[in-house]
């Protein structure tokens, strides 16, 4: 029986949104310098050749692959189903905005993310089995492939709940995920709606730099 394959989640690179806490949506920023930077780092620490890479159609995501396929000699493959979280009228505000706006969505935001309802707002339910449906059509494909790892391209929302049907949480643990840039979130694909994290953590660039590599198969 073929092994399940190894998904290594990685959030696109650092944008101008991410530091003045917009929302960004499918909004076409483009990665700060700092942001660029970061990711040639990842790129650099991960040092693998071969496997797959997949990305969000959104710019800053596309930006990020092309970086990463640049650097590790990969072929970059847009996933429709990767794109971000929509989030109907707050797209483009801060938080600060949203919140003096709608007080109370915002609030239910913070504090009950799994049951907010907001016309043009795409339910974190929602998103999870659309992000699931992605990484379903990712997986079927690389079992077909050698053993190497698929990196996969992203964005914070995917990433949280993604990380969180893996390990059997609950949507309402969404923001205890912290999906920093510069992490990966390495999943086990293991058959349609179902994953399972192949580390208990995320692994960081440092992680990276003290030999963790959660691709490597055990014995």
């Amino acid at each position: 029986m073929a092994e399940p394959p190894i998904l290594l989640l990685v959030r696109h690179g650092e944008t101008a949104s991410n530091l003045s806490h917009r929302f960004a949506g499918w909004n076409d920023d483009q990665l700060t310098e700092g942001g660029r930077e970061g990711v040639v780092e990842l790129a650099r620490a991960l040092g693998f050749r071969g496997g797959r890479l997949y990305a969000s159609p959104v710019r800053r995501a596309v930006d990020t692959a092309e970086i990463l396929a640049t650097e590790l000699a990969l072929e970059v493959r847009t996933v429709h189903d990767l794109h971000e979280l929509e989030v109907g009228e707050w797209k483009g505000l801060t938080e600060e905005e949203v919140s003096e706006r709608w007080p109370e969505p915002y609030r239910a935001w913070l504090e009950t993310p799994d049951i907010l309802a907001v016309k043009g707002r795409e339910s974190l339910e929602a998103l999870r089995e659309r992000a699931q449906s992605a990484i379903d059509q990712i997986g079927r494909a690389e079992l077909s492939e050698d053993a190497s790892p698929a990196l996969v391209v992203t964005h914070l929302a995917l990433i949280r709940v993604l990380w969180l049907a893996a390990r059997d949480r609950p949507l309402s643990e969404y923001h205890s995920v912290a999906g920093h840039h510069g992490e990966l979130y390495p999943l086990l694909w293991e058959g349609r709606g179902k994953l399972r994290a192949a580390l208990g953590d995320p692994v960081s660039v440092d992680g990276l730099a003290t030999g963790q590599r959660p691709w490597k198969r055990r014995s």
